[in-house]
């Protein structure tokens, strides 16, 4: 993008409101966006005002309500079209110097919809979260989405993104604080998305983060084939320092129900539209035909405990896989890891596990996931 001028533009003929929502969007696109020093922000309260704008500039993003412009061309039953000047002086959202545009809508169902008839046109519930409100806005033009491809249960590694899984079948072994320790560490090397596919997940509670949608609004886009995919994607992903989340699943029975196939589709989407360079899964430990998802991943960490109980599940678990087809580079995939005591408080667990042993130890596996990376790209 060559330097130049562009303009997000505010529209509202309530003065106070327009001026608070500009302050916000500007604080926000340092988080969100970026380039967006090339990107400024201009506010008008008058139809006149903003029309003139429109027709001299092009403006990227236009953040308007409904009611303000022509997008409900319906005039109120029992009312004269010539005596209804206020529906005439609406703004018009056809001016092809308008690339992408965001209004507020009434209707919590239009959430987070792209507009049939307009396709540069999105709705968002005008009472969601102010912060979700404006990352929705920019992931209107930020993200391109990527064309849908079927999946096959592994083609998640034909990305370019590095599939990472972390899963044991013996409980309490550690397994999600290694998983968010070790896609800490990677995030400070490679961009990294970390996911969890865990059932009564408390990831959501270790690292803070708030986002207007989560793991089960994203699959009922995917499943819906809907274009508002990656905005939702967009809305739904916090971040903590440089490593990017996605919120856990919130109902159980939205994985129960859910096949393998489905998911790991479902999971190719996100990686191909973010482009992450490494992505950290976290497997639940009750999740179905693990080896489909084994196969999908580069490696397989599996947190293992010093006692006999846990090597003979592990080695009933390995026996298992052994009769499965293509048993061999599948098992190869699995690197067992004995991790460093991590019993703490529960108190600020999150920055004590991200101060501890684990996280230490998480660091010198991520410099060795990196060196190998960068010796196979040279």
């Amino acid at each position: 993008m060559s330097m130049k001028e562009s303009y997000i533009a505010i529209y509202d003929n309530d003065a106070a409101f327009c001026n608070a929502l500009t302050q916000l969007v500007k604080s926000q696109m340092p988080k969100q966006l970026p380039d967006y020093q090339l990107y400024d922000v201009v506010a008008f309260d008058s139809l006149s005002a903003i029309s003139e704008f429109i027709s001299r500039n092009t403006i990227t993003l236009l953040i308007t309500s409904e009611e303000l412009t022509l997008s409900q061309p319906d005039y109120p039953a029992g009312v004269a079209e010539e005596t209804t000047y206020m529906f005439k002086e609406r703004l018009s959202l056809s001016s092809s110097n308008i690339e992408h545009i965001l209004l507020f809508t009434d209707d919590a169902s239009d959430s987070g919809h792209l507009h049939i008839d307009n396709p540069k046109v999105a709705s968002i519930y005008k009472f969601a979260p102010p912060p979700s409100i404006v990352k929705y806005g920019f992931g209107l033009f930020s993200n391109v989405r990527i064309a849908e491809k079927k999946c096959s249960l592994t083609q998640i590694e034909d990305t370019k993104s590095t599939i990472i899984g972390i899963y044991s079948p013996v409980g309490r072994s550690g397994k999600t604080s290694f998983a968010l320790c070790l896609a800490k560490s990677l995030s400070m090397q490679k961009s990294t998305l970390f996911i969890t596919l865990d059932e009564y997940s408390t990831a959501k509670d270790f690292v803070p983060y708030f986002t207007y949608s989560d793991l089960s609004d994203l699959l009922y886009l995917h499943l819906k084939k809907s274009k508002a995919f990656t905005n939702a994607l967009n809305d739904a992903t916090a971040t903590d320092d440089k490593l990017s989340l996605l919120p856990p699943m919130r109902w159980s029975h939205d994985l129960q129900d859910i096949s393998p196939q489905t998911l790991i589709s479902f999971i190719k989407e996100i990686v191909a539209d973010r482009n992450y360079e490494c992505v950290v899964i976290d497997f639940g430990q009750h999740i179905r035909h693990i080896n489909d998802f084994i196969q999908a991943c580069r490696v397989v960490f599996m947190p293992i405990l010093p006692d006999a109980y846990c090597e003979y599940k592990i080695s009933s678990f390995i026996e298992e896989l052994g009769h499965m087809e293509n048993s061999g580079p599948m098992i190869s995939r699995i690197k067992r890891v004995l991790l460093p005591n991590i019993m703490v408080d529960p108190t600020n667990y999150t920055a004590k596990i991200f101060n501890g042993n684990l996280y230490v130890f998480t660091q010198k596996l991520a410099n060795d996931i990196v060196t190998i990376l960068r010796e196979e790209k040279n």
